[in-house]
């Protein structure tokens, strides 16, 4: 009896002891506070150039400009006050001292919107938008002016620095410009094919440039086209999309080109296979700021771009993309669709609206 009693009591005190574990009470943490925003990097190493207009014509608006030419930005502007001028100006880099310059109004254009310069001193410009087939020529070394006609409205011009030639994509085909002759490229005489929009419309594409080499690039919606040597290709990777066009074809400061389809892959390519592509660089290839100029830079495989509000640099050994605008620099604030050039002395320029910017040599 006495052994069951104990029994009964040892049951009780490990039920009571079990209740009191039972009944611990953790207290509840607190809430933490989300961490702030981190603070955007500023950078205060891009320097703008302020551009003092003429008096009387203190309203011009940047359409384009070029920094090929040594010792000046050349460029095209737009005049607000008056929108029947045609009108280029100079920059001086090393003075400051910007100098407009009015085109005859026999020129033949409606307007100024795209500049070329070609190794030679002349400055090639036309109006944008496939309004035109003339082609407005000036010769910085002596200030004349004159112009050609190209069999087709105007899709693209490029200039090869190689060769001094000046290459312009129309509506109906290709046509080289050099020693004052002009040669034209279609389906009759080459391998280039018109793109069929519609019942009746076709036409060909209006991206082309020059690589380091000389050799002429030519992108035809997602079709990939070569010059070399006097002879088109069709180039091995072509199609390079089956879902988008190619909206930038751009030599490379090393070797070949970079090409950009949207969505899906920014790559750089010469003239038989890919040497590399950014694809796992979503920023580069999904941009929510479409670029404008694409640089591809041989001192360490970067890339620099321009869009509506600045900038944006990738940072190859680093692996990150670094956007510059109005918020962490001095760029003005705004949608300035910025253009980018490479002068002679390997500076980068920006420019659009009424602002010049050299890039940092660390960009």
């Amino acid at each position: 009896m006495r052994n069951i009693l104990y029994f009964f009591i040892c049951l009780t005190l490990l039920c009571t002891c079990n209740d009191e574990e039972q009944d611990i009470v953790i207290p509840a943490t607190e809430e933490q506070e989300p961490m702030p925003e981190p603070e955007p990097e500023i950078i205060d190493s891009v320097q703008v150039v302020l551009v003092e207009w003429p008096d009387e014509l203190n309203d011009l608006i940047i359409q384009d400009f070029t920094a090929r030419l040594p010792g000046y930005i050349w460029g095209c502007v737009y005049d607000r006050a008056n929108q029947d001028n045609l009108l280029i100006f100079s920059y001086n880099i090393l003075s400051g001292q910007t100098n407009v310059i009015s085109a005859p109004e026999n020129i033949g254009l409606p307007n100024f919107q795209v500049i070329e310069s070609g190794p030679d001193g002349k400055l090639y410009l036309h109006s944008s938008g496939i309004v035109d087939n003339r082609i407005a020529i000036f010769d910085t070394n002596n200030n004349i002016w004159s112009s050609i006609e190209i069999p087709g409205f105007i899709n693209g011009i490029c200039v090869d620095e190689v060769n001094n030639n000046l290459w312009v994509a129309h509506k109906n085909g290709v046509s080289r410009y050099s020693d004052n002759i002009l040669s034209t490229f279609d389906e009759n005489n080459s391998i280039l094919s018109r793109v069929v929009s519609g019942t009746n419309n076709s036409f060909f594409g209006s991206l082309l440039t020059v690589d380091m080499s000389g050799t002429l690039w030519y992108a035809n919606t997602n079709v990939l086209y070569t010059f070399i040597n006097g002879e088109w290709s069709l180039h091995p990777l072509s199609p390079l999309s089956d879902s988008y066009i190619i909206t930038h074809i751009v030599a490379s400061e090393s070797e070949g080109v970079l090409i950009k389809v949207p969505n899906e892959s920014l790559q750089q390519i010469n003239s038989t296979e890919e040497i590399r592509n950014y694809n796992s660089i979503t920023e580069l290839i999904e941009s929510q700021r479409s670029p404008i100029n694409i640089i591809g830079r041989l001192s360490d495989e970067s890339i620099i771009y321009s869009h509506q509000d600045g900038f944006s640099y990738y940072d190859s050994a680093g692996n990150n993309v670094v956007q510059v605008n109005s918020t962490n620099s001095i760029l003005p604030s705004g949608n300035h669709a910025y253009k980018i050039s490479r002068d002679s002395e390997g500076d980068i320029w920006i420019g659009g609206n009424q602002t010049l910017a050299i890039l940092p040599s660390e960009w």
